[in-house]
């Protein structure tokens, strides 16, 4: 790794995902709803796709022991990989060049990895149709997908710009 700095960056951005996630989020059977999207998106902002991948598989992991849900199933940790490397793209981005992948990134983490991989994880855990869960995961996507944008685009650009330094 590159220095106790980016160690100690990456321990904090794990521990605040593990927060967010399991103590401010709401978890069902069927989706969670939290607000870690903006850990995630200020990691990637501030250090890019293979740093925030780390704190995403990272994260799920400790979570996924310390707090079981169910059986452990590894789709859910490679999903919040692809979201960490999605994440990542925020990476140096400023001004409009921001606003435009927040948009894109949004899209795509919410439609292919959540609406799509992990309602098929949950059908092969859960042992039920894959349409018949994805009716039940559209609704909470319809009301993330603003809330996820509009949260990003005003939290991102003032966290970076403030962050900036602690990077260097």
């Amino acid at each position: 790794m590159k220095s106790t700095k980016y160690l100690s960056h990456l321990s904090m951005y794990i521990v605040l995902n593990i927060v967010v996630t399991k103590f401010i989020g709401v978890t069902t059977p069927i989706a969670r709803i939290s607000f870690s999207f903006v850990v995630l998106g200020v990691s990637g902002l501030l250090h890019g796709s293979l740093f925030t991948a780390i704190v995403a598989v990272s994260a799920d992991l400790i979570r996924s022991i310390l707090w079981p849900s169910g059986p452990y199933f590894w789709g859910f940790t490679f999903t919040a990989g692809c979201v960490g490397l999605l994440y990542g793209l925020f990476h140096k981005k400023e001004g409009n060049d921001l606003r435009k992948w927040i948009i894109i990134v949004v899209l795509i983490k919410s439609l292919v990895l959540h609406l799509g991989m992990n309602t098929y994880w949950l059908s092969i855990l859960q042992q039920q149709p894959f349409w018949a869960l994805i009716k039940v995961r559209v609704f909470k996507e319809v009301v993330m997908i603003p809330l996820q944008i509009a949260v990003n685009l005003y939290l991102l650009p003032k966290i970076g710009n403030q962050m900036k330094g602690m990077t260097q």
